[in-house]
């Protein structure tokens, strides 16, 4: 797993620095590469989950379409790359464990999606 701060914080009001103190917290990215084999699928379930994605204070920091993909150590094909973002561990842990996002995953991920690898989990430092 990789781990970075990033970003310079500089003082003001409104600014992370506020009476000299730093507030932080360590936000959790995903870094995923995924086969959609039936994008009217997969977008039904982006609808259905995006709500409960939000009830942890997920979202896609990143979402794009691959139109050639020149390497990849994936058994799969790759035909979207996108980061999910959660403001810490614990939500991300919860959100994957939730028994609504279960049942949303397996009625419209598992049917439109080949493959998928997440190719990395990110750490960062971010304001609050």
């Amino acid at each position: 797993m990789a781990s970075f701060s990033s970003g310079m914080f500089t003082g003001g009001r409104g600014s992370p620095l506020a009476g000299g103190i730093l507030r932080s917290r360590m936000a959790r990215d995903l870094i995923v590469v995924m086969n959609v084999t039936d994008p009217a699928g997969y977008d039904r379930y982006r609808a259905a989950m995006r709500p409960i994605l939000a009830r942890y204070g997920g979202s896609f920091r990143y979402d794009f379409l691959i139109g050639q993909t020149l390497a990849s150590a994936s058994a799969h094909a790759i035909t979207r790359v996108f980061v999910l973002s959660f403001p810490e561990k614990d939500a991300e842990a919860a959100f994957f464990a939730n028994p609504e996002y279960l049942a949303v995953r397996a009625k419209h991920f598992a049917p439109a999606v080949d493959g998928f690898t997440v190719l990395g989990e990110i750490e960062r430092q971010e304001a609050c």
